[in-house]
């Protein structure tokens, strides 16, 4: 029963990495990243659901990834290399 849970929280945090990598682009982090961070996050965020009660988790882990993915893509910072360069004659 706690395999097919995992499975559950696994394709949630799958779908839920898509969709922010494919919505946020290049503004973040990259697709990739989001997708990893959205398959950990559904696990964790089911499994803190399930213990807490929340009925099966599903919900919890859906919110939960999605949460974190944000406040993740929000607080990236750039790479130096990835930044337009800055005129010190423009104003």
């Amino acid at each position: 029963m706690i395999l097919g849970y995992a499975l559950l929280y696994l394709m949630i945090g799958l779908y839920v990495g898509l969709l922010i990598g494919y919505f946020i682009k290049e503004e973040g982090v990259s697709v990739n990243a989001n997708v990893i961070s959205g398959l950990i996050l559904g696990v964790i965020c089911g499994y803190i659901g399930l213990l807490l009660g929340f009925g099966n988790g599903s919900f919890f882990a859906f919110a939960g990834t999605i949460a974190g993915l944000f406040i993740i893509n929000v607080f990236h910072q750039h790479h130096i290399e990835d930044l337009p360069p800055i005129h010190p004659y423009d104003t």
